[in-house]
């Protein structure tokens, strides 16, 4: 796991280290893209959490970045997240699967 921050601390996914959660729910979005709304992401991830309200701020963050991006689905109430293509591109190059 050690090597895997490693790569990422050296690459545009770095933002992805900046809080105890963000590198799982890196792995998370790779894994279910697109498959969750932004608040069963965040029931679902398993590391300890910010309160919801600097979750949603983080969010912004990554949305900012142009590392992640939102779809809404087809009734408008759900907002899925996902990787953007750049994130997935950099991912592939870095050769990091999530698990």
């Amino acid at each position: 796991m050690y090597e895997v921050i490693k790569i990422i601390a050296s690459s545009q996914l770095k933002i992805f280290l900046s809080n105890g959660y963000s590198l799982e729910l890196l792995f998370f979005l790779a894994r279910d893209d697109g498959r969750y709304s932004i608040s069963e992401t965040y029931a679902l991830l398993a590391s300890p959490k910010p309160q919801k309200p600097s979750f949603d701020k983080f969010i912004q963050r990554l949305l900012a970045a142009n590392v992640i991006h939102t779809t809404t689905g087809p009734d408008k109430r759900k907002k899925s997240l996902s990787l953007s293509d750049e994130t997935k591109a950099c991912m592939a190059t870095l050769k990091i699967h999530p698990f």
